[in-house]
């Protein structure tokens, strides 16, 4: 089965906006930039918009193929504005005139038409900005092609700490998100892919409605190099069990539930109550000879008078 994962790494998918969420428990930081590294090699500009690591931690995941390309807006280091007072808005507030697709055309190189965006993270600009305002500004990113003519394709990818915010919020993103990428707590370690990082399930959204939904393994190595591999259940099920001997719920039972060969050969001979030993066919009466034989008991109100004889029928 082929990966989907890879299918949009390949651009296959044609995937406008890949919302990766992830957990306290499996952060998805690292399967985000991946992701960003490999396709990158298809885009002119990587812009990211960074908000919980340092520009320096930043730039320690990205690859050096793509580095070139690295066009990084820093929020994390003033994120409300406190070091530049003069400025009338803050990095963390999508005001117009400095949402996404503002920041991202002040620093647009002429020649540039496909760009690939990462947001690390929604959830810093979340407590600014109610769902409807911070999906507007994630769409204005998705169709800047449809508005500015020198841009032909945006890709956005974008994290999300989805135990971090409502039901509600999340589920307006995973609305506006053609693939999303849901980080799993499941052990990976009895997959094909040693050393693995972790396992997550993918949900891709293809234009004709069909969804397809698969879980997959993932592994990133020291170059940014990343390796998948489909996750299969059944298979994780037999790796784990297949050394071990199937218990017998009968073993530790105090009466028993089996019969021996004896037993078994001595329940067959008994004749049960009610059953003729004779062969069937002579049990077999013939049609339209049915006799039925009634012996009154003693206790019996017997009147041999007939009820109706002084009836005038």
């Amino acid at each position: 089965m082929p990966s989907v994962f890879l299918q949009n790494v390949k651009g296959q998918e044609g995937s406008s906006f890949l919302l990766f969420e992830d957990s306290r428990t499996h952060s998805g930081r690292l399967l985000l930039y991946a992701l960003a590294n490999q396709i990158s090699e298809r885009f002119d500009q990587f812009h990211v918009f960074t908000t919980e690591l340092s520009p320096d931690e930043t730039s320690s995941y990205i690859g050096s193929e793509v580095s070139s390309k690295l066009i990084l807006h820093d929020i994390w280091t003033d994120p409300l504005g406190w070091n530049n007072p003069a400025e009338e808005t803050d990095p963390l507030k999508l005001n117009p005139g400095s949402d996404f697709i503002s920041r991202l055309c002040c620093r647009l190189a002429p020649s540039v038409s496909k760009i690939v965006v990462v947001i690390d993270t929604i959830s810093s600009f979340l407590p600014y900005h109610t769902d409807s305002q911070m999906c507007s500004a994630i769409l204005s990113l998705v169709t800047a092609s449809e508005r500015i003519s020198d841009i032909q394709n945006v890709q956005v990818l974008g994290l999300l700490h989805s135990d971090l915010h409502s039901e509600k919020t999340v589920k307006a993103l995973r609305y506006l998100a053609t693939t999303q990428i849901k980080l799993s707590v499941e052990d990976p370690s009895l997959s094909t892919i040693r050393d693995a990082h972790g396992v997550f399930e993918i949900l891709q959204n293809k234009k004709n409605g069909k969804v397809k939904r698969q879980k997959e393994v993932y592994r990133v190595d020291g170059n940014h190099h990343l390796e998948l591999s489909v996750y299969d259940q059944q298979q994780k099920q037999e790796n784990s069990h297949g050394n071990d001997a199937q218990p017998d719920p009968t073993a530790n039972l105090t009466f028993n539930l089996t019969l021996k060969e004896s037993e078994r050969i001595a329940k067959e001979k008994v004749v049960l109550p009610y059953i003729s030993n004779k062969d069937k066919s002579e049990l077999v009466t013939p049609p339209g000879s049915g006799q039925i034989f009634y012996e009154p008991d003693d206790a019996d109100d017997f009147d041999e008078e007939d009820p109706d004889d002084d009836l005038d029928i």
